[in-house]
């Protein structure tokens, strides 16, 4: 059983002398929908996502071009939030002795994924898509 306090997910409970003691884990969050999007492309890209596919990916859903510093600043909170890990690869010359950064969805970035899918699914639910005509 998940038990969540002012958004922090409680990881166990007990009583002492009438006392309920808890025990929290770390601080749940919900996703922004530009976070949902960014995890989402890393998600979709696997093995293949590091910063130049993951901005691609980006820019071609929100149909404008998604800017370096935006992808990293999310990044950096996709990364604090443990929904993705972030690894250095090899250092090139191409590069100029910069490592390629991969990008990986965690197991918690992956339950985020399917928690956002149900929400987006049970908002839209009962809107036929001929609503806006």
């Amino acid at each position: 059983m998940r038990i969540f306090l002012c958004g922090i997910q409680i990881k166990e409970q007990f009583e002492i002398s009438g006392y309920y003691i808890l025990i929290w884990g770390r601080v749940m969050s919900d996703l922004t929908k530009v976070e949902e999007i960014v995890l989402l492309a890393i998600w979709q890209l696997g093995e293949g996502a590091y910063g130049v596919t993951i901005r691609g990916f980006v820019s071609k859903a929100l149909g404008k071009e998604f800017s370096y510093g935006n992808l990293y600043s999310i990044l950096n909170q996709l990364e604090r939030k443990e929904l993705i890990l972030k690894s250095a690869g090899e250092v090139t010359e191409k590069r100029r002795g910069r490592p390629r950064i991969a990008v990986v969805v965690t197991p918690e970035g992956r339950e985020a994924l399917k928690t956002a899918q149900q929400f987006n699914a049970n908002l839209w639910g009962s809107v036929s898509r001929y609503s806006f005509d």
